[in-house]
């Protein structure tokens, strides 16, 4: 089996490992449906699995953490992102800091 190397990037002119994604944030926007966090944790359930998720309400700017994991894959991406507006979804290098996670939120 052979060892994949960890992606790299430039860091201050120099190459820095990239971590692995450790979780997926999904942001509830401010002016979102009252039914959106029933539909999206729904939806979660439905597709269980061992990728963590955090949720940024943008109501009450505060992190949610004991959310139902997912399987995160290619086709369940496909599915939430579409029903849930693709601009909601980011992965996280692991960034527990609100203020932190709203940076990854908006780019």
């Amino acid at each position: 089996m052979v060892k994949k190397e960890p992606e790299k990037r430039r860091d201050n002119g120099r190459e820095a490992p990239v971590p692995p994604p450790q979780a997926l944030v999904i942001r509830i926007p401010h002016d979102a449906r009252s039914d959106f966090k029933t539909r999206l944790l729904a939806a979660l359930s439905y597709f269980g699995g061992s990728f963590p998720v955090r949720l940024f309400d943008e109501q009450s700017i505060c992190m949610e953490e004991d959310i139902p994991s997912v399987d995160w894959n290619e086709e369940t991406a496909g599915l939430l992102m579409a029903a849930f507006g693709d601009e909601n979804f980011r992965l996280s290098a692991g960034a527990r800091q609100t203020d932190r996670l709203y940076e990854t939120i908006d780019g």
